[in-house]
């Protein structure tokens, strides 16, 4: 059942398009935070931060188990790239020690305000670490984002301490998470991305207990929701992971981090009565619009993945003339085929240059075959 859906669902829903599918999954699952946040945020009266980490950690990583004996674990566990994979889970952790520390350091204005500086430091880093193809259309997207979030939070005077320095510690932390993501690679398998998350989580999150004083048993009624808590954030986390993952570039899908804002305005007026007034409108309307503009752009661009080797070396010709080399493919196409497209392109540049040397070799030995036809000639001439 779970291959079909992959092999049926997934995959030609990422070969149609790979950048719309990659916003939808990250769209998603950032939005399954905002559920997860908005029922931790009511738990917060009655349980300790170091009890709602354990339990939401246990629970997301025994989900995240039970995903993985379903697809089964010998399609999953099969990696080069463990260390990395910890490394990925160290700064999510890390995410949640920065993250209660802020809170209690600032307002939450000033806090999402330094915070949601996150995709602005991912679209940057992917630029110097990976050489992301980022147009000027796709950063100005991001940064008309962020505006939108100012709007909606207004932020007070911001006074430099050691609040300031855990929220944008955090931002830094959730932007170096997604580049071990990029670096990992979209070969690596969906899940496993997630599984050796939630594993290095929840160790954490017992040493963390351990650290400050044990944890409490919930009431029954309250381990059915922090089961839903931790299931519903394995879904997001995946759903995240996975779309940054198969991305062409990380500036695609960073800007999407800010549908958290428009997620929490929604769960606000539903659930407590929030009513979102004019100016908290204006900036939700602008976010929007930056999110809606990627998305204009993107669909309209055809995936290389569902093209044959002469389509893609038409697209990248150059006046009739199939590229030869393959610095001629851009990175970012390069990044997006598949294994068979590689090998087929890498395949036909062996091809043309093996015909190049054998073009330059018959052109030398005519010029020395007129060489020596010149010569004798010449010798015939002076006899």
């Amino acid at each position: 059942m779970v291959e079909k859906f992959y092999n049926n669902i997934f995959l030609v829903l990422y070969r149609k398009n790979p950048s719309l599918f990659a916003i939808f999954l990250v769209a998603g699952g950032y939005l399954f935070f905002n559920i997860t946040d908005a029922i931790v945020k009511a738990y917060t009266e009655n349980y300790s931060f170091a009890d709602i980490l354990f339990w939401n950690s246990l629970f997301n990583f025994v989900s995240m188990l039970i995903f993985a004996q379903i697809v089964g674990f010998n399609k999953i566990w099969r990696t080069g790239k463990l260390k990395w994979h910890f490394l990925r889970g160290v700064f999510t952790f890390m995410n949640c020690l920065m993250a209660i520390y802020a809170v209690s350091e600032l307002t939450l204005a000033n806090f999402y305000a330094i915070v949601f500086l996150a995709p602005i430091i991912c679209v940057i880093f992917g630029k110097i670490f990976f050489k992301d193809h980022l147009t000027l259309k796709k950063f100005a997207a991001v940064i008309f984002g962020f505006i939108g979030i100012l709007i909606v939070t207004k932020p007070g005077a911001i006074t430099i301490g050691m609040g300031v320095v855990a929220a944008f510690t955090l931002a830094v932390c959730v932007a170096m998470g997604i580049m071990v993501v990029r670096k990992i690679g979209k070969d690596e398998p969906k899940l496993l991305l997630s599984l050796s998350n939630s594993a290095v989580i929840f160790a954490g999150a017992i040493v963390y207990a351990a650290c400050t004083g044990g944890i409490t048993l919930p009431a029954m009624s309250d381990l059915v929701i922090f089961a839903l808590i931790g299931t519903l954030a394995s879904i997001g986390g995946t759903s995240v992971s996975t779309g940054f993952q198969i991305a062409p570039s990380v500036s695609t899908v960073a800007p999407f981090h800010y549908i958290q804002i428009i997620g929490g305005i929604v769960l606000g007026l539903i659930f407590w009565n929030d009513v979102p007034t004019l100016t908290t409108l204006i900036g939700a309307s602008i976010v929007i619009s930056s999110g809606l503009w990627i998305i204009r752009q993107e669909k309209g661009i055809r995936s290389p993945i569902g093209m044959t080797l002469e389509e893609i070396l038409e697209q990248h010709s150059v006046a009739g003339r199939p590229p030869l080399a393959r610095e001629a493919i851009p990175q970012q196409v390069w990044d997006i085929l598949t294994e068979e497209q590689r090998f087929q392109l890498n395949q036909h540049f062996e091809n043309a240059k093996k015909e190049i040397e054998r073009q330059q070799k018959l052109q030398k030995e005519a010029e020395k075959a007129l060489n020596i036809e010149h010569k004798r000639k010449l010798e015939n001439a002076l006899a």
